[in-house]
């Protein structure tokens, strides 16, 4: 799927990346053997400034996502587009949700052939939205500015890897695309904010931002519901720059 603004060659912004959004309502996986490129347009070839990468929203109500399982493509790439004679586009927003039985999000590879990118003048976003199965980014290669991400079940985890400099943050929903069924791109509407798993001694929350700052703005949470004496989720944050928590955080 591809849906790139379109070059500006003349004095201008390059155009905006179009909308994605993928929705199950039936039982089986959403598995992405081929690319998403929502970016913007590139102004490099005489036009101002890149245009603005996309929304892409992926949402299984009854499995999985599966993210380039095969490892040689399968990426999503909401950049912004190249800069002309002022600056890049700004990054995007890539939603992911699974609900159903232990629906997992994973990734497979460790190259930009797989990876979730959101670069630009100012970096997009990606939000686990909400996912009751393990969440399992690890791909050296992802590249956002900020990342928030919510596991409904306990004993899941929340694990993710960015290339750069990473805020662990709040994250607006974002898109106005609807499905046929009803379902919305925004869904639920409220925003995403900080990490949280339900705890027990799997669900425990790993971040690595491989090279540079990572902020906690937001809260990270991995506390069970109360009742039996059920362990918090174990959380370990690693930068290749400076670590600061701060705000909410």
């Amino acid at each position: 799927i591809t849906t790139t603004g379109a070059d500006n060659t003349a004095a201008g912004a390059g155009g905006a990346g179009g909308e994605v959004y993928l929705h199950s309502t039936g039982a089986g996986d959403i598995t992405l053997n081929k690319n998403i490129t929502a970016q913007g347009g590139s102004a490099a070839g005489g036009g101002t400034t890149g245009g603005a990468g996309a929304v892409v929203t992926i949402s299984n109500e009854n499995g999985s996502i599966l993210i380039g399982p095969g490892g040689s493509a399968g990426a999503i790439d909401v950049s912004g587009g190249a800069a002309g004679s002022v600056a890049a586009g700004n990054g995007g927003t890539v939603q992911l949700r699974t609900a159903g039985t232990n629906a997992a999000i994973t990734q497979t590879g460790n190259t930009s052939a797989t990876a979730i990118l959101a670069t630009g003048a100012t970096g997009g976003s990606l939000a686990v939205v909400s996912a009751t199965g393990d969440v399992d980014l690890l791909n050296d290669a992802n590249d956002v500015a900020k990342l928030a991400g919510k596991v409904t079940v306990a004993g899941k985890y929340f694990k993710y890897t960015d290339a750069n400099a990473l805020a662990i943050d709040s994250v607006a929903a974002a898109g106005t695309l609807s499905s046929p069924s009803g379902g919305t791109a925004a869904l639920p509407g409220a925003a995403t904010a900080g990490i949280q798993t339900q705890g027990d001694a799997a669900g425990v929350v790993a971040v690595n931002a491989l090279a540079g700052a990572l902020t906690v703005n937001e809260l990270i949470k991995t506390t069970p519901a109360a009742g039996a004496p059920t362990a918090g989720g174990a959380v370990t944050l690693e930068s290749g720059g400076a670590i600061t928590l701060q705000s909410n955080g």
